[in-house]
């Protein structure tokens, strides 16, 4: 899917031509292939299906009230879409993106609009792996926030780590100032051992435990075990 900046002259583009869909969303216009992707039912992909029909659901049963109570928050979560333009949320989508991010932190959802809470990654972190160990430091961190890691697959030692697809292990509770986990047993529970010569990258992300505000996927870091 492809996001289009259009011009003064062309402000809206809709409907189908030859193999391309046109449509207008949230994020600008865009274009698509015009095809159906094949149901995909991996344990991984029901369990994240499950957590989008539960928040869902629980959107349903707002009043109309509480609806534009959301509806009126989306001012304080400006986003840039993909062509670098300012956009917002719609009440719904926001009730989405902060209630899925609490349920990634294993968090309760929120009915109620909550307080907008600021976050950033940490002044510094790294990480190491090795055959019986995965330790992550995270200096600076604020009080009341949780990070998620997530790490890529074993990859050769020349692999660049752009590509690779990162998978979700680990969530911490952080106390203010520097925290350290060793994580090789959420680790090793879901990939098994580590192997030895290859490289590994390492993504996290930091999610406000009380409103569900998050930031964007942190660059990559990188190990090799040894």
């Amino acid at each position: 899917m492809a996001v289009i900046k259009l011009s003064a002259f062309v402000t809206r583009i809709s409907g189908k031509v030859g193999g391309s869909v046109f449509q207008m969303t949230s994020s600008g216009q865009i274009v698509k292939n015009n095809s159906y992707s094949i149901p995909q039912n991996s344990p991984r992909q029901t369990i994240a299906q499950t957590k989008i029909q539960t928040v869902s659901s629980r959107w349903l049963l707002l009043t109309p009230s509480e609806k534009d109570a959301w509806s009126a928050e989306t001012i304080n979560y400006p986003y840039q879409n993909k062509v670098g333009e300012e956009s917002f949320y719609n009440g719904y989508q926001l009730f989405l993106k902060l209630n899925n991010n609490l349920l990634v932190a294993k968090l309760p959802i929120n009915i109620e609009v909550p307080t907008f809470e600021a976050v950033a990654f940490g002044s510094s972190f790294f990480f190491g792996i090795g055959e019986a160990r995965l330790e992550a430091f995270i200096f600076g961190a604020v009080a009341g926030q949780t990070i998620v890691l997530y790490i890529s697959k074993a990859v050769s030692q020349n692999t660049s780590g752009s590509n690779l697809i990162y998978s979700e292990f680990a969530q911490k509770e952080l106390v203010a100032g520097d925290n350290f986990f060793d994580v090789i047993d959420e680790y090793e529970e879901m990939f098994g051992v580590p192997i030895a010569g290859l490289r590994y990258y390492l993504k996290y992300r930091i999610i406000s435990t009380s409103s569900g505000n998050s930031t964007d996927f942190s660059s990559s870091y990188t190990d090799i075990v040894i």
